[in-house]
């Protein structure tokens, strides 16, 4: 199984058409006209294709594809939204001057771990310091996400690390060819 992003459409998308692939995003956007935060994920198609390939002319019986030999992404991201913690009428859909928490969520291929924090809209920034919640989930156990961990004494030196790993933020995880 491989983590494919929303942000690793267009790359892979030019890639398979031979058109340049995007450079990644600096840590400062703002002002680049043309970058992305996601990668190609044609290596990881060829790899499966390949894979599909041996099993069809060994005539064994077909297995999930696997995506060994290709390094990917160990984590994919995400973030949303919210104008206060109680729930409003805007709470899904909150106009951008209106954000003032933020939920930045990590998705392993186990784990999925959500911190919701402080954010100030105006400036565009997470204050990291102040954070309201936590989440985690553990999907070899908990596919469905019924039973938020993030406070179970069990799994503290797994939420730090979880932790650790989301404040590195999407750079740290791409594939070595990004």
């Amino acid at each position: 199984m491989a983590l494919v992003e929303l942000v690793d459409l267009f790359p892979t998308l030019a890639d398979i058409a031979g058109l340049p692939v995007p450079p990644p995003c600096p840590p400062s956007s703002l002002n680049v006209s043309f970058c992305s935060e996601g990668s190609s994920f044609l290596p990881v198609i060829q790899n499966m294709s390949r894979g599909f390939q041996r099993k069809e002319k060994s005539s064994r019986i077909a297995e999930s594809p696997s995506v060994s030999g290709v390094h990917w992404k160990s984590a994919a991201f995400s973030q949303f939204p919210r104008p206060r913690m109680e729930p409003s009428v805007n709470s899904d859909q909150p106009s951008l001057q209106d954000v003032r928490i933020m939920g930045y969520s990590m998705r392993t291929h186990v784990h999925r771990y959500t911190e919701w924090i402080a954010y100030d809209p105006a400036s565009f920034s997470a204050n990291w310091t102040h954070v309201y919640a936590k989440e985690l989930y553990l999907h070899d156990v908990d596919p469905n996400e019924d039973h938020n961990e993030a406070y179970s004494s069990r799994y503290a030196t797994l939420v730090e690390r979880l932790a650790l790993h989301l404040r590195e933020g999407w750079r740290h995880h791409q594939p070595l060819s990004h």
